[in-house]
This record gives structure tokens, sequence and C-alpha cells, in this order.
């Protein structure tokens, strides 16, 4: 009897400790999780002394004077790629063109900004072509394709034409660069 009773107090004193175990788990992921951005909460951060406020000058004075080609180090030809998107549409799904290429620039403008994230990236040296396959990931997520997947195109025919126009949009930010 005393082994039993000796076995149940361990059990509760087990449970109790994973108990106390979880509590702090979890009030060092809650810990973990990104604040809220507010700029409230950025107020403050910085110092305000000399060195901090002619930093700050000095961004206002950039930012005045620089006009969109100093902003962007890269360029992407969208309306080209827009003219390679509508001639893939014409020639691979003809009968659905008008929807494909709804859908190709509808990729095209929702993946513009992180395209030219990557094209200026490429362009400073931070990221090259062997980093082309993470962005075709990002791009792909992006790729909803809703008019052409709302007609009788296949499966296999709606892949190959979104594949291909991630394809036009991947070759458009190596060209911006070289």
């Amino acid at each position: 009897m005393a082994d039993a009773a000796q076995t149940n107090l361990s059990i509760e004193e087990r449970f109790a400790h994973l108990e106390k175990e979880f509590s702090d788990l979890r009030e060092e992921v809650v810990g973990l999780r990104s604040q809220t951005k507010d700029w409230r909460r950025t107020v403050g951060m910085i110092p305000d002394d000399e060195t901090s406020r002619g930093a700050a000058r000095l961004g206002r004075e950039w930012r005045r004077g620089a006009s969109e080609e100093d902003i962007f180090l890269a360029t992407i030809d969208t309306k080209a790629a827009l003219d390679s998107i509508t001639n893939l549409a014409k020639t691979t799904v003809s009968g659905y063109s008008q929807q494909a290429i709804q859908d190709g620039a509808a990729l095209l403008t929702s993946s513009a900004e992180t395209l030219q994230l990557f094209a200026d990236q490429m362009a400073a040296g931070t990221v090259d072509e062997d980093d082309l396959p993470d962005l075709k990931l990002n791009i792909e997520a992006l790729a909803k394709m809703g008019a052409l997947s709302a007609t009788a195109i296949g499966k296999d025919q709606l892949a190959n034409y979104t594949n291909s126009v991630i394809d036009i949009l991947l070759k458009a930010v190596v060209k911006a660069v070289v």
C-alpha cells in the first residue's frame, strides 16, 4: 500500500511539475510573439542627440532630392512582361485568352513590389540568380488565376500557363539587372 501512495504522490508531483513547465513555456512563447507595429512603440527608440538629428536631416534631404531612378536600382519592364503574357495567353490557352491575360496581369500587379525588391537586391549584389527558386515560390503563392480557373481549362494546362507566366516575370527581373 505504501508503494501505491508513493506512486500516486510521484504522479501528482510529476503532473504539477509538468503544469509548471507548460506555464513557463507558454509565457516564454507569448513573450516571443512579434509586437504589433505601432508608431507609439517606435517613438523614443533613437536618442535625441546631434548624431540622430543629423541622420534624420540627411534622410529628409535625400528623399526630397531623390528621383525614382535614384530610389530603384533596377527597373522592370512591366509593359514587355505584359506583352509576353498576352502572347503566351493567345498561343497556349487561345479559347480563354482574355481570362488568361486578366490573371497574368493580376499576378504581375500583385507581385510587382516583390519583383522590384528582388531586382534591387540583385542589382546591389545581395542576391543572385541562385536565389530565383525562392522568388519563384513567393510568386507561386500569389498566383490565384481565378478567372482562368473558372473556365473549363484542364488542371495541367492551367499549371503550365501559370508556370510560364511566372517564368516571364522572373526573366523580367533578371533582364532589369543585366
